[in-house]
C-alpha cells in the first residue's frame, strides 16, 4: 500500500470543504469537535495517512533488526496547518516485555534498494539522535489495540516548516529501564510482522 490518504469525510476538508469528521481517532491527544455549515469548516480536520509499504532491515551479524516507515501521503497535506499527529501501529504479541523509540530518517532511501548498510553513512540507517516518541510494551499485549506514537512535532517540521520527508526508524530502545532486554523482545519476528502489516497509519489533526 502506497501512501493511501483518508479523511473523515473528504481529504478537501482540510481545505475547507464541508466534510463530516469524528473524533474517534483523538485517544491520547486532545478530541477536536469539528463544526461544519454550508460553505465553512470550522475547527480541525482528522486525516488518516497510511504507511507505505514497511521496510525490515536486519544486521547481517544478527545483530538486530529496525523498521522503516515512509509516508508518501503526507505529500497531499502541503500547505495545510497541522495542530498534532500520531503514529498507529498494531499491538505487538511478544513474550517478553521492551520498549521502542522512533527516530526521523535522516538520509534519503528507497524502498527496492535499501539494506543495513545501504545507502546510509552508518550501518543501520542514519536518524536524528533524539527520538520523537518512545513506548513500553507489556508481555503479550498484541490483542490490547493499537499503539499509539505521538508524532506531532516530527509532523509539523515536515509539512509546516519544510524538513525533509525520509520517513521513521523504529527500532529496539536503547535504555529500557527494567522493563527487559530490548534486543531480545524486539525480535526478528516482531519486527518482521510489523514491516508486513498494511495497518500502520499516521493520524494528522489539520486544518
Amino acid at each position: 500500500m502506497r501512501g493511501v490518504v483518508r479523511s473523515s469525510g473528504l481529504l478537501a476538508a482540510c481545505f475547507g470543504v464541508l466534510a463530516v469528521a469524528t473524533s474517534s481517532f483523538a485517544s491520547g491527544l486532545s478530541s477536536p469537535k469539528v463544526h461544519t455549515d454550508a460553505g465553512a469548516v470550522d475547527g480541525p480536520r482528522i486525516v488518516e495517512i497510511a504507511a507505505d509499504t514497511p521496510v525490515l532491515i536486519q544486521s547481517p551479524a544478527g545483530g538486530g533488526s529496525r523498521v522503516l516507515l515512509s509516508f508518501s501521503g503526507l505529500t497531499a497535506l502541503q500547505g495545510v496547518t497541522v495542530f498534532s499527529a500520531r503514529l498507529e501501529i498494531p499491538g505487538i504479541a511478544a513474550a517478553d516485555p521492551f520498549a521502542v523509540e522512533l527516530y526521523p530518517v535522516t538520509t534519503a532511501w528507497t524502498s527496492g534498494s535499501v539494506s543495513w548498510g545501504s545507502p546510509w553513512r552508518a550501518a543501520g540507517g542514519d536518524f536524528d539522535p533524539t527520538h520523537v516518541a518512545y513506548t513500553r510494551i507489556a508481555a503479550g499485549d498484541g490483542g490490547g489495540g493499537p499503539i499509539r506514537l505521538n508524532v506531532s512535532m516530527a509532523v509539523r517540521q515536515m509539512i509546516n516548516e519544510g524538513a525533509a520527508n525520509n520517513g521513521f526508524l523504529l527500532m529496539p530502545a536503547l535504555h529500557v529501564g527494567g522493563e527487559g532486554a530490548p534486543a531480545a523482545g524486539f525480535a526478528s519476528a516482531v519486527a518482521a510482522a510489523l514491516a508486513g502489516t498494511s495497518e500502520i497509519k499516521l493520524v494528522v489533526f489539520c486544518r
